[in-house]
């Protein structure tokens, strides 16, 4: 598996994203009182990058060899992962001066990281062969919306900024998308596979994996 994530993995699009999201969290460590919005939007380009972790360009040829789209999604997880953390290393490292909480940038990462990787991958798993494109284009639509304009501060801060800002909603509120974004790539994964109400697996005759 270790194998098939290292010769899948878009090391193009992985460098460009990281290196992107690190210069934004630089910038917000040099000058974080006039430059804070920069997080979300390296919070925008680890989303996206990790969107295209599951493009699968040879689809029509990789989705009839026996090894399962369950599998392959797992193996692609791992540079998904990488991103993960090195997203928590540079948040946990960058000195927001008490106008920004780490903990929230972490879990915004995270959580967007996690919820491309789900919308991806549930796309793939109906039949689109490469959905990172769209999706990484509507994460940074999205995210760049709410992180400079903030439409919904007041019942749904997502980006909150400076010390006024409702640092405790947020966590709570990235807190809840980390997870349902965490179980539905969980279920994606288990592509195939359905559920008893007795809690026992079993493998829906006309499903590869």
């Amino acid at each position: 598996m270790l194998r098939y994530s290292v010769r899948v993995l878009p090391v193009p699009t992985l460098l460009a994203g990281a290196l992107g999201a690190a210069t934004l969290l630089g910038l917000v460590h040099l000058r974080p009182a006039q430059l804070l919005q920069a997080a979300g939007l390296a919070v925008a380009a680890v989303g996206a990058t990790a969107s295209r972790l599951f493009d699968e360009p040879a689809a029509a040829l990789v989705d009839t060899l026996p090894r399962p789209l369950r599998w392959r999604t797992v193996a692609r997880l791992l540079p998904t992962g990488l991103l993960a953390l090195l997203w928590v290393i540079g948040a946990s490292v960058v000195d927001t001066q008490g106008v920004g909480r780490p903990d929230v940038l972490r879990l915004q990462g995270v959580g967007t990281i996690l919820a491309a990787a789900a919308v991806t991958t549930v796309l793939r798993r109906r039949g689109q062969p490469v959905p990172g494109l769209a999706v990484a284009s509507t994460i940074l639509l999205v995210t760049t919306f709410l992180v400079l304009l903030n439409p919904f501060d007041r019942f749904l801060p997502f980006f909150p900024y400076g010390p006024s800002g409702d640092w405790a909603a947020s966590r709570w509120l990235w807190a809840v998308i980390v997870a349902v974004a965490a179980a539905a790539l969980a279920t994606s994964c288990l592509e195939g596979i359905r559920w008893r109400f007795t809690g026992h697996p079993s493998v829906h005759p006309n499903t590869r994996g």
